[in-house]
């Protein structure tokens, strides 16, 4: 292979994407360098169901400083399951192993039928759990679908498992191998075909041949 520099702009980068989600199995990243600001940074403004960046400094009246911005990251990835990170809770795992799905409007509405018939209580609870798009179509948390199957936080099958802090890590608890973690990829995926009539996407991409 030919070693190469890539300068960021030519990377693309955007939320969820850039040129090696387009040009899968092309590249293996190496090293990266980053050049980090000393002044002050931009108010943050990441939100979702749980967390509120912009509540960091909320009532200060002051921009946060870069050394308060990065202690909010990690304790939102932290609480998330998804730090690796000494004296901090840590798993083992790839991140969010699937994408949110986009459905019709007429799917989401089966979606919601069928999981308020299963347990209105829970699809109330985890609210919101869907997101109307500019063309009409619905983004679905695939969290969501999972937590009406067995596959729901903490699950635990063997050295394998399902995080108990997030439904999309798939965690090592110690000596899981390739299969093991592909099989109950896989069984996740079935299990929230069967319940709802939707086929989740791998967002992990495998190397070789492992089960997939």
């Amino acid at each position: 292979g030919v070693v190469r520099t890539i300068e960021k702009e030519a990377c693309a980068f955007s939320y969820h994407d850039s040129i090696f989600s387009h040009e899968p199995k092309q590249y293996v990243l190496l090293r990266a360098t980053f050049a980090l600001a000393k002044d002050e940074v931009s108010q943050p403004s990441y939100k979702d169901n749980r967390f509120d960046m912009a509540a960091l400094t909320r009532g200060v009246g002051r921009t946060p400083t870069q050394r308060e911005v990065r202690e909010a990251v990690l304790s939102m990835r932290e609480e998330k399951g998804s730090l690796i990170m000494r004296d901090r809770l840590s798993f083992k795992c790839a991140g969010s192993f699937f994408h949110m799905p986009f459905v019709s409007e007429a799917e989401y509405r089966q979606v919601e039928a069928r999981a308020r018939a299963l347990d209105a209580a829970k699809e109330e609870a985890l609210r919101p759990w869907a997101w109307k798009q500019a063309d009409g179509s619905y983004k679905l948390a695939p969290g969501f679908l999972l937590e009406y199957t067995e596959f729901q936080k903490g699950y635990v099958r063997g050295a394998a498992g399902v995080s108990p802090r997030h439904t999309l890590s798939i965690i090592n608890r110690g000596g899981a191998s390739a299969r093991d973690i592909t099989t109950l990829a896989r069984d996740m995926q079935d299990a929230v075909l069967q319940k709802f009539g939707i086929h989740l996407e791998r967002e992990v991409e495998y190397v070789g041949d492992i089960g997939a």
